[in-house]
């Protein structure tokens, strides 16, 4: 009997190992964003000796950016092969290091050979522009109102922006960004917004 059982508890044992090894690495991403972590995840295969001066950086970015976490990916396994189909990664030169933002969206990469880790901290998108790239990347249209809560016409433009969005239905969205929210300061900038103007801007 105790040999019955040892075997059974053997037997579940090696059944979990198998499940964790197989494990697709959309699982762990899925896990840390749930805990609002982006993830810089290092795309290799078998006998890319350069994975491992990969790995480094894309933890030295981690460092910089402590909202975040590394991971790495075997594009050779096969439980890998959906997620390599959905991002286009299996002709891609390894070892790659992309940045998926805590909304699970995409948002940037690099050959491992031209990335820094600085310069894969900075890929990092503010709360907002994930919000619009997500959209973007699911062909929807958005309309970003910039405002502060002091305009008087905000709700105007923001009730404006939402009700073109139930028309259009699934085809677009609105994201307001809060002109005096510091995350959102350099995303602001790259959309040109004047922070000088007393109304709502919308793009």
């Amino acid at each position: 009997m105790k040999k019955i059982f040892f075997y059974v508890v053997l037997g579940t044992l090696m059944l979990f190992n198998c499940r964790y090894a197989l494990a697709p690495v959309q699982t762990d991403t899925e896990q840390a964003n749930k805990t609002g972590k982006a993830v810089f995840l290092v795309v290799t295969e078998p006998g890319v000796k350069e994975t491992g001066q990969a790995l480094d950086i894309a933890k030295g970015a981690q460092q910089l950016a402590p909202e975040s976490t590394v991971l790495e990916m075997n594009r050779a396994d096969t439980a890998n092969s959906q997620f390599v189909t959905k991002y286009g990664l299996a002709a891609a030169p390894v070892p790659l290091i992309i940045l998926i933002a805590s909304n699970g969206v995409v948002a940037g990469g690099l050959p491992a050979e031209k990335a820094r880790p600085d310069m894969l901290a900075k890929m990092i998108p503010s709360p907002g522009k994930a919000e619009i790239v997500k959209a973007l990347s699911e062909g929807k249209a958005v309309f970003v109102i910039a405002s502060r809560n002091s305009m008087g016409d905000r709700f105007k433009v923001l009730e404006t922006c939402k009700n073109a969005s139930k028309e259009l239905k699934d085809k677009a969205v609105s994201v307001a960004l809060d002109m005096d929210d510091k995350k959102e300061s350099s995303f602001l900038q790259q959309l040109r917004v004047n922070m000088d103007s007393t109304e709502p801007a919308t793009l």
